[in-house]
């Protein structure tokens, strides 16, 4: 099994290093690092789900979400955090990789310090949601407030392409629905995080000198509808993999396809 570390960095931003090599990809995980509860074992089934997408042997360290946010949390702020964490980590240029909710924040990291971010992939994501995907988010925040929380993750049960994955979650959810809240993140964080990002300034992203590579799925919910070439138009150079007839979960049921990419694209 590859090496790997746990921690937190700044004492509260969960992380999982895999393998030990000099110069690991840095990769901000997507939005379920806070909409349930951190634990290493969830945090190393992700990392395992983002090994599939990367070269075999390409090292990396995924980064979490402060599961207490301040309550004057900004983007900025969290941008900020982000941008201190990393440089405690010794890591100079660095490639840089934003799974869906990650990929709008480090859109903006890339943008903050030029020429840190050496390569940025942007994963089922862009640099803001689509309406489409607004429309999502504004009812996952009303889900979060009102704390049902079977309801807010049973919106993610039709969202695989393939059926019988939608309903292989379905069918997960409701075995698990009694011990659900346990493993669910407060709602006033969930919609703290949500309503941060709609609230967000708009990114710059002529300021991006990172070679940039965007891939994701044609009919991705949440960064759909031309986001994704919107993002590749405004982003110097940037490349665009838009995989057809696939959603939001791309990374998850094209894995294969994603390496394929992503080995190119870091080599």
């Amino acid at each position: 099994m590859t090496k790997f570390k746990t921690g937190f960095l700044l004492e509260r931003i969960p992380y999982i290093r895999m393998g030990d090599q000099t110069d690991p990809v840095i990769v901000i995980n997507g939005g379920q690092g806070f909409v349930r509860k951190h634990s290493f074992d969830r945090m190393l089934r992700d990392a395992k789900r983002v090994a599939r997408m990367l070269p075999p042997t390409q090292g990396f360290i995924l980064i979490g979400y402060d599961q207490q946010p301040e309550a004057k949390a900004t983007i900025e702020t969290i941008v900020t955090d982000y941008e201190r964490a990393i440089r405690d980590m010794k890591v100079s240029a660095f490639s840089l990789i934003g799974i869906s909710y990650g990929g709008l924040l480090a859109t903006k990291l890339a943008a903050a310090r030029e020429g840190w971010v050496k390569k940025l992939i942007l994963v089922a994501s862009a640099h803001k949601f689509s309406e489409n995907g607004e429309n999502r988010i504004n009812r996952q925040i009303q889900l979060a407030q009102q704390e049902q929380y079977y309801e807010l993750i049973n919106d993610f049960a039709a969202i695989f392409r393939n059926p019988l994955l939608n309903l292989l979650l379905k069918i997960k959810l409701w075995v698990d629905c009694n011990k659900l809240t346990e493993k669910m993140n407060s709602g006033d964080v969930i919609v703290r995080y949500l309503q941060l990002m709609m609230q967000a300034e708009p990114v710059d992203l002529t300021s991006i000198t990172a070679r940039t590579l965007i891939i994701g799925g044609e009919l991705d919910q949440f960064f759909g509808d031309g986001m994704m070439e919107a993002a590749r138009n405004g982003i110097p150079d940037a490349k665009l993999h838009v995989l057809e007839g696939q959603t939001h979960m791309a990374p998850v049921e094209c894995s294969r396809q994603l390496r394929r990419f992503l080995t190119e694209f870091l080599d």
